[in-house]
């Protein structure tokens, strides 16, 4: 697995990830409207700043339900744990958004169609192989090489920050005592047909990963929330 570069924005507020032919990243903690726009909501204010015009946007129920976006939906908004889209209509842009607390996030990409997946990557959905069954649609639906298509993980929670129940240990991989969710994403992909050396990651941890502002990013886990903000991770197509 190999690491690629991150630029943080002039604002600190959004954390931008380069090499996979995207323009993709996540927000981080200082994300907000500006005060004279209060009445745009974050998918609003992240798609103005990225140029765009139409966004769609997910809070995944951790329950392995997947969409593929069509190019005459008018929905901004689904609940689904995979938002799977092949840039065919050019016409239909969207730039995909997944809220990330403190579960990784999965993205998909291969150049040449311009599929484009987003996968929440909690401990519920690697157990349920949520990745098997996305490259199956992928494969049978699209008829694509999955040995071409790259992949991003956003690791979301370290080892260190990661606290399982010890029935986890029954079905996710583990070392000395201690569960990686990345390295399970990672055992998913290739075990898929993902090739090594087009997974790329990063170190940063929603829990513990700090700047010069505090905390880098949103994580409930850390402030013992159930519900708050979340980070947004995006996604914005060259076409």
């Amino acid at each position: 697995m190999s690491q690629k570069n991150i630029v943080l924005s002039q604002e600190k507020d959004l954390l931008y990830f380069q090499g996979l032919g995207l323009v993709t990243g996540i927000t981080t903690a200082l994300f907000r409207a500006p005060s004279d726009a209060e009445y745009l909501s974050p998918e609003e204010h992240l798609t103005a700043r990225l140029q765009g015009d139409y966004f769609v946007r997910s809070e995944p129920k951790r329950s392995a339900k997947m969409v593929v976006l069509k190019a005459d939906s008018n929905r901004n908004y689904y609940s689904e744990d995979v938002l799977l889209y092949a840039a065919r209509d050019r016409n239909f842009s969207p730039i995909m958004m997944m809220a990330s607390a403190d579960e990784p996030v999965v993205i998909l990409f291969h150049p040449k169609s311009g599929l484009t997946a987003l996968i929440n990557g909690s401990w519920e959905n690697i157990i349920l192989n949520l990745i098997h069954s996305t490259l199956s649609v992928v494969r049978s639906k699209f008829d694509i090489n999955i040995g071409e298509i790259s992949a991003w993980i956003w690791p979301g929670l370290c080892s260190n920050c990661f606290h399982p129940g010890k029935d986890l240990f029954d079905y996710l991989l583990a070392e000395n005592k201690k569960i990686d969710l990345r390295n399970n994403l990672l055992k998913r992909l290739s075990e898929a047909g993902i090739r090594m050396e087009n997974i790329y990651s990063t170190n940063l941890c929603s829990g513990h990963s700090q700047n010069d502002q505090g905390y880098f990013f949103h994580s409930p886990q850390r402030d013992q929330a159930l519900e708050g903000p979340t980070n947004l991770l995006f996604v914005k197509l060259n076409v």
